[in-house]
C-alpha cells in the first residue's frame, strides 16, 4: 500500500476523486444504491488505495474484477457479495461489469 491513504466520507466524494461519473450519485446522501455498470464507463479500471468512512455492500450478478481490503485480495465474480465497515483500507479493479449493485450508508443520524 502507498504511504498516504486518502479518506473519503461518501461514495460521491470517492468516485469524484477517481474521475468517475458522479451525476447519478446524490452528493450528500447517507444511503446510496447504484449499478456500477453506469459508474464505470471505461474498463479496465483500477482504483486508488483509499479508506472510506462509510459502510459498503456489493452484490455481483455479472462482472469480473478484484477487490482488496487491508492486506487481503480476492476475485469478484458472479455470486460475490461483500460487506465492509468504515475505516478499512480498500482498492478495487474491474475488468468487466454487466450488473453489480453497490449499497453504501453511513452512521450519520442527521439528514443532510
Amino acid at each position: 500500500m502507498q504511504n498516504q491513504i486518502t479518506v473519503f466520507e461518501s461514495l460521491h466524494q470517492t468516485y469524484q476523486a477517481m474521475d468517475l461519473p458522479v451525476s447519478c450519485i446524490v452528493k450528500k446522501a447517507d444511503f446510496t444504491i447504484n449499478n456500477l455498470r453506469y459508474l464505470h464507463p471505461s474498463l479496465p479500471f483500477k482504483s486508488i488505495d483509499y479508506r472510506p468512512n462509510y459502510f459498503s455492500f456489493l452484490f455481483v450478478k455479472s462482472a469480473r474484477g478484484r477487490y482488496t481490503t487491508d492486506d487481503i485480495s480476492f476475485n469478484t465474480e458472479p455470486g460475490t457479495i461483500y460487506f465492509t465497515n468504515p475505516g478499512h483500507f480498500k482498492s478495487f479493479e474491474w475488468f468487466e461489469i454487466n450488473e453489480v449493485y453497490l449499497i453504501t450508508f453511513t452512521e450519520d443520524e442527521t439528514n443532510q
